[in-house]
């Protein structure tokens, strides 16, 4: 059975998330009152928009160990090289 996006940020985020967030591919921000919530401090990264920090996802510019919690929705369809932000997101 396939899920709705937001039925499982609202199953997932309660339970996993932790400490400082980074959105990745933000965009609008869609979920953030939700995720604020659930986590120390939440931050966005995207290529354009209102964000924290404005930067491809493929070279982000934050240092290695900055964040507990890294998460993303509805963006790597619309990217090249999804492998190549993944390893990014592990750094983080």
């Amino acid at each position: 059975m396939k899920q709705a996006t937001k039925e499982i940020v609202y199953e997932y985020i309660p339970k996993y998330l932790k400490g400082k967030a980074l959105d990745v591919g933000a965009g609008n921000q869609k979920y953030k009152g939700f995720i604020g919530k659930y986590c120390d401090q939440y931050m966005t990264l995207d290529i354009q928009g209102d964000v924290d920090f404005k930067a491809d996802a493929k070279n982000m510019p934050i240092e290695n160990s900055t964040f507990d919690s890294v998460l993303s929705f509805q963006m790597f369809e619309h990217v090249d090289e999804p492998q190549r932000i993944v390893s990014e997101c592990i750094e983080y």
